[in-house]
């Protein structure tokens, strides 16, 4: 799982996630990757800083991450 970042920006090009990713791949483990999910985008009223969800946006994204793995899980 890749937390939601302020900014809409993806740094694909590592590569140490790159090699991370396809060794996932590679064993069938889904990646839950939330760094462009839209509503955390520059939302201002779900961040601390730049890094961090405050207490409006942990349960927000909480609730987003329980839903999708749900989902993920077949419940």
């Amino acid at each position: 799982m890749i937390s939601p970042q302020f900014y809409n920006k993806v740094y694909d090009q590592s590569p140490v996630l790159n090699e991370f990713r396809s060794f996932l791949k590679q064993n069938s483990v889904p990646v839950l990757d939330y760094r462009q999910e839209e509503q955390f985008i520059e939302n201002k009223a779900l961040f601390h800083d730049i890094r961090h969800l405050n207490d409006t946006g942990a349960p927000t994204f909480t609730r987003k991450l329980a839903e999708d793995l749900n989902t993920l899980l077949h419940y």
